[in-house]
């Protein structure tokens, strides 16, 4: 009988600590030798689970009692160490710890967490959340696997990192406590190391704490600002000088509140506006406070300047009508004068002459450089009116030989023009003689009458005619004749006429012939003749050159009407004057015949000039946006303001660049101006912010953001960066705010970044390591993404992460999600190995007898490689 043919198997390859199935076939019994490792050895079917490589052979016995053998080698490969080294087994939240596996090369590993594999390096780089225990397999070309203790990465909390500020906002030179919250140890980014610190920042400034706790575990706190509140620019208003006696209204401003320091001479202390009446130079100090609760203070001076004294001295305090009298002020030098009558001013220097027509009071107000005033008591001038002087003679003429009587008018003394000084006077003319007399009343006032003509008749012979034949036209003249009883005629009387008195009257120019007729006692008549000469008369006007009323400063010219000589009220002896200061103005004219007319009064009256100064409430250079308040100075009640830029009010507000001056009219009309004020607003700069690219991107991108260019221009953006450009890598309103050399800033209108976070992709799991030809599904436990080859010459992968070896090599397969418009991706390694070539190498003939043997070699591996081995028989 043939000899069974008994197989034990194929070769197996087992790790250590691990089993493998053996089964014999070809006989009807078996018995497996050795023992070592085997589960039985009577049996077709046996575990093996040799400590070592050992080689088990089994007799198998056929139904014919023929028995045969064979041999299979169980191979044991030891299992790979498996420890782990890691960087630290204690952090804090958010570091990140390095675990390493202790093994040597040519192993591939998978580091688990406990519930998920984490990593599938040599060494992996974990984050921890909470304290987590890592555990590593490591297993070796043959496929052997062993997995370490447990590693244990303690992770330790963060503190809380907070800053209490005493205040959000402080005045300049104030100061803030800044406290941290909880911690064994602090720094702050002013570089203090307390738990508490004090700041006095001089503008804004941001402040930031790292605070450690007792594991050293550091957190850093959000940024906590300290606002500077700039102290009110208060301003206690211009210094004031007032009279003695009087007040001044002071007015506080550039805060919310205020307070007045010292109270004398104060209608409040704790209002904006005050008035204030001290009686000697004070200065007074406010306080304000604004809403931000920030103080500061300014002062203003209160000058109390004494009234001038005033008193009057008259030249006389008694006169007689026509008269005139001097009076005068008895003040000191830099005044300013005016003289009233009760009814109207009547002179402005410090002496006056006065000529009144009846009994009159008058005062003085002196008026001092600082404009303080004082008015005298009245002085009267008292007017004694003249006496009435008259004569009455007891006949108009008289026979030669005889005489007259003539009688003055009442009176207290007399002086005749012949020297007497009686009441009456009796005359004897040898010819035709006038005479005249001059009355003092009691009060000393005297007037002297009109001429009386005693006429002296020659008998029988008529006297010649006396009296002036020259006349003015419209005026008259007394002719005479000695011889009484004739009869007056004019040869042409619309030259001149005569009254029955001898009167000539003259009419126009030219001259006429004047008859004096008598007839005696006899009827016997006889005339003589005078030829009277009538010159033309004249008359006074006086013309105005322009307003009689203006301001001081100003003149008008008076001119009279055209003559040969002329006498004005105030001396003057030209046809014109030019008139500065206010009065009533009067001329006599004088013709060539010598014939002269008084004007009547023309009255000047000169009003004063007010004061324009103008006062700012603040600089008068500024940024754009901002103002200043400008003021007349005086303000005057019955003013009217003229402001260059059309204002009408006594203070107006300017905004914009400006040369402002003011005019100023008083209620009589005269006006000045002001001095220019100069008011210059600078222009704020521009500020606009331009993206380089776009505004939406995803995690791990940027955009520059940069502020338009300017001379001179500083930054400030909205994140603390003070370039003009800023990189920003994430989330939020971006502004810039851009200050010009002048100071002046303007903020931009917000740039929106949006950061759109990358999607989260799981690592890749699965065998990393396939055959040519073979496949290995890998995944991803995020879905949803795509797969790809780095190098599809040596491996492939499909949609769905199977792999596919196409040569042998590595690639990096990738696996790509996009989610929100953003890409993650995660890699493996992908390694394809080779297919070994299957060739038998026999060491001697193949052909043999039964019993005898024949040894066949499968390849060798090629060095870094093991082959495992199946044979089939």
């Amino acid at each position: 009988n043939a000899l069974p043919t008994v197989s034990a198997g194929v070769d197996a390859t087992i790790c250590s600590g691990s089993s493998a199935s053996l089964t014999a076939t070809g006989a009807s019994t078996y018995a497996w030798s050795p023992s070592t490792g085997l589960s039985a050895t009577n049996t077709a079917a046996v575990t093996a689970n040799p400590t070592a490589t050992t080689t088990y052979t089994v007799t198998g016995t056929d139904a014919n009692g023929c028995v045969n053998t064979d041999q299979v080698t169980v191979t044991v490969v030891s299992a790979p160490s498996a420890t782990i080294t890691a960087s630290a087994t204690t952090i804090c939240t958010g570091s990140s710890v390095t675990l390493s596996a202790n093994a040597g090369s040519g192993n591939t590993y998978s580091w688990s967490n406990g519930t998920s594999v984490v990593g599938t390096t040599q060494s992996i780089v974990v984050s921890p959340t909470a304290t987590t225990s890592y555990t590593v397999t490591v297993t070796n070309s043959t496929g052997c696997s062993t997995t370490s203790t447990a590693t244990t990465v303690t992770v330790n909390s963060l503190p809380t990192a907070t800053i209490t500020a005493s205040a959000a906002s402080v005045c300049a030179g104030s100061s803030a406590t800044l406290t941290a919250s909880s911690g064994s140890s602090y720094l702050w980014s002013t570089g203090a190391t307390t738990a508490s610190i004090t700041v006095s920042p001089t503008s804004a400034t941001s402040y930031s704490v790292t605070v450690t706790n007792a594991n050293g575990c550091s957190a850093t706190s959000a940024v906590t600002t300290i606002g500077v509140n700039a102290l009110p620019t208060v301003s206690a208003g211009v210094d004031a000088t007032i009279c003695s006696g009087s007040s001044a209204s002071l007015t506080a401003t550039g805060a919310s509140t205020y307070a007045w320091s010292p109270s004398t001479g104060l209608s409040a202390t704790n209002t904006a506006a005050v008035t204030a009446n001290p009686t000697a130079t004070t200065t007074y100090t406010v306080t304000g406070t604004d809403a931000n609760g920030c103080v500061n203070t300014d002062q203003v001076t209160v000058t109390v300047v004494s009234a001038p004294s005033a008193t009057i001295t008259a030249s006389a305090t008694t006169i007689c009508t026509g008269s005139s009298v001097t009076l005068s002020a008895n003040a000191g030098s830099g005044n300013t004068y005016s003289w009233s009558n009760g009814t109207s001013v009547v002179g402005t220097t410090q002496s006056i002459v006065v000529s009144p027509t009846a009994t009159t009071s008058y005062t003085v107000t002196v008026t001092n450089s600082t404009g303080c005033s004082t008015t005298s008591t009245a002085t009267t001038v008292t007017v004694n009116s003249l006496p009435t002087a008259t004569i009455t003679a007891s006949a108009a003429s008289v026979c030669a030989g005889s005489s007259a009587t003539l009688t003055a008018s009442s009176g207290s003394s007399y002086l005749w023009s012949t020297g007497a000084t009686t009441a009456s006077i009796t005359v004897s003319p040898t010819s035709a003689t006038s005479y005249s007399v001059t009355v003092t009343n009691a009060n000393g006032c005297s007037a002297t009458s009109a001429v009386t003509t005693i006429g002296v008749n020659a008998l029988p012979t008529v006297a010649a005619i006396t009296g002036a034949t020259n006349v003015c036209s419209g005026l008259t003249t007394q002719l005479a004749s000695a011889t009484t009883g004739g009869t007056w005629s004019s040869s042409n009387t619309a030259v001149a006429t005569v009254s029955s008195t001898g009167v000539v009257t003259g009419v126009a120019a030219g001259s006429a012939t004047i008859t004096y007729s008598v007839t005696d006692g006899n009827g016997c008549s006889n005339a003589v003749t005078a030829t009277v000469n009538v010159n033309a008369g004249t008359t006074a006007t006086i013309t105005a050159g322009g307003a009689t009323t203006f301001c001081s400063g100003g003149s008008v010219t008076l001119t009279a009407n055209s003559g040969s000589s002329y006498l004005w009220s105030n001396g003057a002896q030209t046809q014109a004057i030019t008139v500065t200061a206010g009065g009533s103005y009067y001329v006599t004219v004088t013709n060539a015949s010598g014939c002269s007319a008084t004007s009547s009064a023309t009255t000047v009256t000169v009003n004063a000039v007010p004061t324009a100064n103008i006062l700012a409430n603040g600089p008068l250079t500024f940024c754009q946006g901002g103002s200043v308040t400008l003021t007349a100075s005086p303000i005057v009640s019955g003013h009217t303001y003229a402001w260059s830029n059309g204002g009408t009010t006594s203070s107006i507000t300017v905004s914009s660049s400006a040369t402002v001056t003011l005019t100023v009219t008083s209620a009589a009309g005269c006006s000045v101006t002001s001095l220019p004020v100069a008011v210059n607003v600078f222009a704020n700069p521009t500020a606009t912010i331009t993206a380089s690219g776009a505004t939406t991107f995803c995690a791990g991108g940027s955009v520059t953001l940069t502020a338009n260019a300017g001379t001179g221009y500083t930054y400030q953006w909205s994140n603390n960066t003070n370039n003009q450009a800023a990189v920003i890598t994430a989330s939020g309103s971006y502004t810039v705010t851009v200050t010009d050399a002048n100071g002046c800033s303007v903020t931009s209108a917000p740039t929106v970044v949006t950061v759109t976070p990358l999607p989260t992709v799981a690592a890749i799991t699965g065998s990393t390591s396939v055959c040519a030809g073979a496949t290995s599904q890998l995944a991803s436990a995020t879905t949803g993404g795509t797969w790809s080859s780095s190098n599809t010459s040596v491996a492939t992968v499909s949609s769905i992460g199977l792999i596919t070896g196409v040569a042998a090599g590595s690639a990096t397969i990738t696996y790509t999600v996009t989610a929100g418009g953003c890409t993650n991706s995660t890699t493996a390694a992908v390694v394809v190995n080779s297919l070994p070539t299957a060739t038998i190498a026999a060491s001697g003939s193949t052909t043999i007898c039964q019993g005898g043997s024949v040894t066949l070699a499968g390849p060798s591996a090629p060095a870094g490689m093991t082959y495992t081995y199946v044979w089939n028989l």
